[in-house]
């Protein structure tokens, strides 16, 4: 409290907040307004809109340009009108064209400007006939005019009742227009003359007494409108009554008698809004809308002339800004500035500014009044319990600041209520300063006397965590020892869980060949003609077998992964024996597989187990994974450099979504139309990726679905993977197969068919 005081002090003695824009600022702060909300003002408070309509009007991008904002924020948030006002302004709708007139006579008047003396004579007659409560003539009148005594008498005989009802009428004089300090200052002329003269020459009384008023307006730097005097000098230094008190008497209504010389606005709503409709001029000419005017339709919304004041303005003549427009932008006209001015005096709504000595003690009662709330606050919290960790900072920086915010609005709501039912207008900006400065001040000397207080408290945990670091070592060597265990376990279930599932799956395909070549040896008999075939497919499946077995069992015992022995050996020949081997299951499928080999002379550098188990995959999966008489090629083709092994099927092919998931172990594509999913665990594409890679070559699918699936091999030639080796000597990994393909030799081609 101490320091907001002392900044509010200092902020107010140096004068820096005391533009008056802040001032409209303040009055758009007054507590009763914000108290009420009305829906559409709702709407508009959120912070993009605001923003919006900021960016969208060009308002200078300045602090003191957002009383602009603000106003437009609580535009819809105003007290209803004590009168009914309706404004007839010369707009655009005013000007029509020679072509319009002829087709319709009654807007012969409009073609000039200002329009006659017998026209608004005409207009005033038929406003008093229809029932108006007053009529205010705020035009731009010559000091002499024809028609003089037609609008003279128009006037006479609006006054005497001689319509049927006494309708009084004014004028809003605007002579010589003169700036004295920022107050614009209309006043009387000093000799009256032309329409004055007329009206004096038939009345008992002074005209400037009895029809004629002035308007005076405060304008700050920015030439916007804020302030309005009530009475003003005149010629000779005589006293005259503004048309706003003249027009309150003239209605019968007694303004307050502690009317301030001068007055802030009270601006109860934006240009062209529904409190006080404004309408062109040519409406009372027009006969139809004559007729609506006095006698609306049933459900009709217009406006009505009965018991309305009517002011007769100069519309695009007279624009001005006010604290409820922006510059240059939606600007209001002097007749709703009259409008506002009338109203502001009939509801007594014109706070006076607290200055001096006020503006001190107002700052410093709302800086208490923050800083009492602000100290409940904490309180309250450390009464609950509510104490944060020095690491808690989220929490504590929320905690701040609702402090921060809560501080500020309530201050303000209790100081404004307080003074803004005083009518006083109150400066805001200030205290919400001070309050800010104080805040801050309040929360790092918290912050620092709470580190302080951490500091104490972890010199005194110091010693007992000294005292427990040697057991705590302990407890985590032990913890290593044990979680050591645990990943050795784990990882020995891992490798024993893997071990099982490659000899489910690697094992199964020579059992497969060797159950059912004897089947058919038992059944065909040793004496029929494929016999010694089948015997040589039992060897070779025996042999691979025991291969295979062999090297699992090697694979589990070692601990860490051998590098594999690697030799030059005969492609083909792998390629044969794989065909042979395979052809047992083609037969089972009752499908046909056959072999196209281009190239016999092939030498590559590997293990000829692991490209058998590559191409025995390949083979079983086109042969398993589709319908049974699916058409098989295994194709051996020589390329420069490298050589390419493809597995061609026409089943079903493989989804484009499916292609890339493939190679990941245990994936598996799920069963299509309807089909009977095949046993498996979705590991031999994913191990045949890796045998491939491990060989310095890669594989490449092709697929679409219905249309088949190939799979495509490459794998360096051995003179390429020998200079490889010798080049990358350190390197575990071979490069994959990156030789540009090309079409194969022309070679002697081996076309072997087996079909069951």
């Amino acid at each position: 409290m101490v320091v907001a005081c002392i900044s509010s002090v200092v902020l107010q003695a140096t004068n820096l907040f005391a533009r008056p824009e802040l001032q409209s600022i303040n009055l758009r702060f007054d507590a009763r307004r914000w108290l009420c909300w009305s829906p559409r003002s709702l709407e508009r408070a959120n912070p993009i809109a605001l923003w919006n309509y900021h960016q969208n009007h060009e308002i200078p991008r300045t602090w003191w340009h957002w009383d602009y904002t603000l106003s437009w924020l609580i535009a819809e948030n105003h007290p209803e009108l004590k009168h009914k006002f309706i404004i007839f302004n010369h707009l655009l709708e005013d000007e029509p064209t020679a072509e319009a007139v002829i087709e319709h006579p009654w807007m012969k008047p409009l073609l000039h400007w200002p329009q006659s003396r017998a026209t608004v004579a005409q207009v005033v007659k038929f406003l008093a006939q229809s029932g108006a409560r007053l009529i205010i003539l705020d035009r731009e009148f010559p000091e002499y005019s024809e028609h003089d005594h037609e609008l003279a008498d128009a006037i006479r005989q609006s006054t005497s009742g001689a319509f049927g009802q006494v309708v009084p009428v004014l004028m809003v004089r605007t002579i010589n227009r003169r700036s004295f300090g920022n107050v614009l200052q209309l006043e009387i002329p000093s000799t009256p003359g032309g329409l004055s003269a007329e009206l004096e020459s038939t009345q008992g009384q002074s005209v400037l007494d009895k029809y004629i008023g002035t308007v005076g307006v405060f304008a700050d730097e920015d030439q916007v409108m804020r302030q309005l005097a009530s009475r003003m000098p005149g010629w000779a230094g005589r006293m005259h009554e503004s048309i706003v008190l003249k027009a309150l008497r003239a209605i019968g209504e007694k303004p307050p008698d502690n009317v301030p010389k001068i007055m802030d606005i009270d601006f109860v709503g934006p240009p062209n809004g529904d409190l006080y409709p404004v309408r062109p001029f040519s409406y009372l000419l027009d006969p139809q809308l004559q007729e609506k005017l006095v006698h609306p339709p049933p459900g009709s919304e217009d406006v009505s002339l009965k018991n309305a004041i009517v002011v007769l303005g100069d519309g695009v003549v007279d624009l001005f800004s006010t604290p409820t427009t922006n510059m240059d932008v939606n600007l209001m006209s002097g007749s709703e500035v009259l409008v506002n001015c009338i109203d502001t005096v009939s509801r007594g709504v014109y706070p006076t500014r607290v200055t001096g000595f006020g503006a001190y003690l107002y700052s410093i009662f709302a800086c208490i009044i923050g800083g009492i709330i602000l100290i409940a606050c904490k309180k309250y919290y450390s009464a609950r319990g509510t104490v944060f960790s020095h690491k808690e900072w989220a929490a504590r920086l929320i905690f701040d600041l609702s402090c921060l915010v809560g501080t500020v609005f309530g201050s303000y709501l209790l100081a404004c209520l307080l003074f803004a039912y005083c009518e006083l207008l109150l400066p805001v900006v200030v205290p919400a300063v001070s309050l800010m400065i104080g805040a801050l001040a309040a929360t790092l000397w918290e912050r620092e006397r709470e580190r302080l207080d951490s500091f104490r408290q972890s010199l005194k945990a110091a010693e007992d965590r000294l005292a427990l670091q040697e057991e705590i070592y302990k407890a985590e060597l032990n913890a290593q020892e044990a979680n050591a265990q645990s990943r050795e376990m784990e990882r020995d279930k891992a490798r024993r869980h893997e071990f099982a599932r490659k000899i489910n799956h690697d094992l199964r395909a020579p059992v497969s060949v060797l159950s059912w070549t004897i089947s058919r040896l038992k059944k065909d008999g040793l004496n029929s003609k494929n016999a010694a075939d089948k015997l040589d497919r039992l060897a070779n499946t025996s042999d691979r077998l025991f291969a295979l077995i062999n090297e699992l069992i090697k694979s589990y015992e070692e601990t860490a992964p051998q590098a594999v022995e690697k030799s030059e050996c005969d492609l083909f020949q792998i390629v044969s024996d794989c065909f042979k081997m395979q052809s047992s299951l083609a037969e089972q499928r009752e499908s046909v597989l056959e072999l196209d080999a281009k190239v016999k002379d092939a030498t590559v550098i590997g293990n000829p187990l692991e490209i058998a188990r590559v191409v025995d995959n390949l083979i079983r999966n086109a042969l398993l994974h589709n319908k049974p008489g699916t058409n098989v090629v295994l194709r051996l083709e020589a390329g420069e450099g490298f050589y390419k092994i493809t597995v061609r099927d026409s089943g079903k092919g493989i989804p484009p979504d499916k292609q890339q998931r493939i190679f990941e172990s245990g994936f598996r594509i799920a069963a299509i139309d309807g089909e009977q999913k095949p046993e498996g665990q979705g590991l031999g594409l994913s191990i045949v990726k890796g045998l491939v890679e491990s060989l310095g070559g890669k594989i490449e699918v092709e697929s679409e679905s219905g249309q088949g699936c190939t799979f495509t091999l490459t794998i360096p030639a051995a003179r390429l993977q020998k200079n490889s080796s010798e080049a990358e000597a350190d390197d575990d990994s071979s490069s994959a197969g990156g030789t540009a393909r090309q079409d194969p030799s022309a070679t002697p081609e081996t076309s072997i068919r087996s079909q069951a």
